[in-house]
């Protein structure tokens, strides 16, 4: 297990314990009450005078439910950027390293590196941050995560079986719909993962579920194991 797989599995813990912690509240949202004994007590209306309105009967259950997405979605959102910092990490450490062909790593991305970008810098590995950096940009203009993914495997030589990528794409692609689609499911994602998600026919926006989020963590988690395993295996990374 590499330091970046177990920095990794450290944040995407937490944020699932935000999940948890988001269910709890909304599975015991009778417990928030104004000036009431018992449970998530607030005390002073003044400090929180919007959410003073909404602390009664249904309203009080909308919120905490509304609350519940909102953690969820964010969690989904991290698991993609914790998947991409991995990557971008192995890939910088690999380079520092020099374990693996520079004209490999670099291949039909265009990298252009300005004079006083090096002059700005102070040493060999801040270079080789600004390479990595740039590289990055240009896979991320790939619209779609397998490929970012191929090329990453192609670039360092990385076996993973194909039941591994294609149980965590629905998750990867999902953080699309979920950042520039505000939940709504576009044609590609209908078509793709109906079944996965028991899409409805009207397109009707994303709700998130327990499971959602449990597969999610599960899922992206086997597929950086996996891709730390080999390379951990064949010396690349520590």
């Amino acid at each position: 297990m590499s330091k970046r797989y177990e920095l990794f599995k450290v944040k995407t813990e937490k944020f699932f314990i935000d999940c948890e912690f988001a269910e709890y509240i909304a599975k015991n949202n009778s417990l928030l009450r104004i000036n009431s004994g018992g449970g998530f007590l607030i005390k002073r209306k003044s400090q929180y005078p919007n959410l003073s309105k909404v602390l009664n009967g249904k309203q009080r259950s909308d919120i905490a439910n509304h609350l519940v997405q909102t953690i969820y979605s964010s969690f989904i959102k991290d698991l993609y950027e914790e998947l991409y910092l991995y990557l971008k990490g192995i890939l910088f450490e690999i380079a520092i390293f020099k374990h693996w062909d520079a004209e490999r790593l670099i291949g039909d991305n265009n990298v252009d590196v300005k004079a006083k970008e090096i002059i700005n810098v102070s040493t060999y590995d801040d270079v080789v941050n600004i390479v990595i950096e740039k590289i990055f940009r240009s896979l991320e203009e790939e619209r779609r995560t397998i490929k970012l993914l191929n090329k990453i495997k192609n670039k360092l030589g990385i076996i993973i079986p194909n039941s591994i990528v294609e149980s965590a794409m629905p998750y990867l692609d999902l953080r699309h719909v979920l950042t520039h689609n505000d939940g709504y499911p576009d044609d590609f994602f209908m078509k793709k993962y109906q079944s996965v998600f028991n899409l409805p026919s009207n397109r009707k926006k994303l709700r998130l579920y327990h499971k959602t989020v449990n597969d999610a963590f599960e899922k992206i988690t086997i597929l950086v194991k996996t891709i730390d395993d080999d390379l951990m295996n064949r010396g690349l990374i520590k």
